[in-house]
């Protein structure tokens, strides 16, 4: 076990988490100076790096031995802003289907990624002018106005309330304690092959029921470390 591997992943999912957060507050102090636009932008920024903390506690799955095809996975991902959003999304809205009921639905997928796409538009339109397919320009205060702001900043208020109690318990840990709950989730994720398990088989039934008793161990490792 590379103990060197673990921390790195450690530091880089509170390092995510704390630029998650100071994005969310530089998009409240935007709106309370009228940059409406831009603060859903941040808003918007803020999802996508609090979804990076799912994809580098996802990276503990993949093959630890060879570290050329991880960093390439993290190259990939980090760069995905769809897959982060949405990856962030479906934890909020989600997770705790996952964990109470071990519901693995597509449908669940689905609307996360379909609200990424959504936000990385919107994004997209608070920060750039823009032409639409007449040839008529538009800037981001045409598209984006303060009742738009209000909903994104109670919407991502709400999910980084939700990410803000993981990173209290990541953050208040002993490291010996994360580097055994760490330890034992990479074991049990080698128990179940899950790094085989490719993201558009997930859904297939001899997947989901293994995802689901991998689901319950692991709630049971996490109660067991207070993660």
């Amino acid at each position: 076990m590379d103990e060197n591997f673990i921390k790195e992943i450690i530091r880089g999912t509170i390092l995510s988490f704390e630029n998650g957060f100071s994005l969310f507050k530089a998009a409240k102090l935007l709106y309370r100076n009228k940059f409406y636009a831009i603060s859903v932008a941040m808003c918007v920024l803020s999802i996508e790096e609090l979804g990076k903390t799912q994809i580098i506690s996802r990276s503990i799955y993949l093959n630890k031995s060879k570290k050329k095809e991880r960093n390439k996975w993290y190259f990939d991902k980090f760069r995905n802003h769809i897959n982060k959003s949405g990856v962030a999304v479906y934890s909020y809205k989600y997770a705790k289907d996952l964990i109470e009921k071990g519901d693995i639905l597509l449908e669940n997928e689905l609307d996360s990624l379909l609200n990424a796409k959504i936000s990385k538009k919107i994004k997209e339109s608070g920060i750039y002018v823009d032409i639409d397919n007449e040839g008529n320009f538009y800037s981001p205060k045409d598209i984006i106005d303060k009742n738009m702001a209000k909903a994104y900043l109670k919407f991502t208020r709400e999910l980084v309330n939700s990410y803000n109690e993981r990173y209290v318990k990541i953050k208040g840990a002993n490291p010996r304690v994360l580097f055994e709950y760490y330890k034992e989730m990479i074991s049990l994720s080698e128990k179940y092959e899950i790094n085989k398990i490719k993201d558009k088989e997930s859904y297939t039934t001899e997947n989901i029921e293994r995802l689901k008793i991998f689901g319950d161990e692991a709630k049971r490792i996490a109660k067991k470390y207070n993660i």
